[in-house]
């Protein structure tokens, strides 16, 4: 799709784009704002020349789900909006942004997401950034299961 070896920020906003196959070229991008599109798909290996990368913007979109592995690659990452998706507990995989130990800001609002495991903020690596979860918008159930919370400072 891209050829530019050179580019370093890529926004593709607002373009109704229901699918990306690939990235090519674009090894060294810094940042990739896929927002407002009609995506509802991303294959487990899009991201998979994005070593670089440090913000993903993917809010307002249509994706249902996280495959496992779609952000393994993302070991620079210290930014990502998934908000305004149709995200829901069950399709988000436990530890989804694990490779990212980078990660300060995870942004999650207005899904469908109504549990929230402790390990959506783990890491493979140590030490671990600071992370900030915002999970504004969801029909969260209170309940025993969020007493993890209680342990973050």
């Amino acid at each position: 799709m891209f050829y530019d070896c050179d580019t370093q920020a890529l926004s593709l906003d607002s373009n109704q784009l229901a699918y990306i196959y690939a990235f090519h070229g674009i090894g060294g991008l810094l940042s990739l704002s896929l927002h407002n599109n009609n995506l509802s798909f991303l294959g487990s290996d899009l991201f998979s020349d994005f070593d670089q990368l440090t913000t993903l913007l993917l809010q307002d979109n249509h994706l249902p789900r996280i495959l496992p592995g779609t952000f393994d690659s993302l070991v620079s990452l210290t930014y990502i909006d998934l908000s305004r998706n149709r995200l829901k507990t069950e399709t988000v995989p436990r530890a989804f942004l694990r490779a990212s130990s980078k990660l300060g800001n995870v942004y999650l609002d207005d899904n469908q997401l109504k549990n929230v495991d402790g390990c959506m903020l783990a890491t493979r690596r140590a030490p671990v950034t600071q992370r900030m979860l915002s999970l504004l918008g969801n029909p969260i159930k209170c309940d025993c299961s969020l007493r993890w919370l209680l342990h973050l400072r």
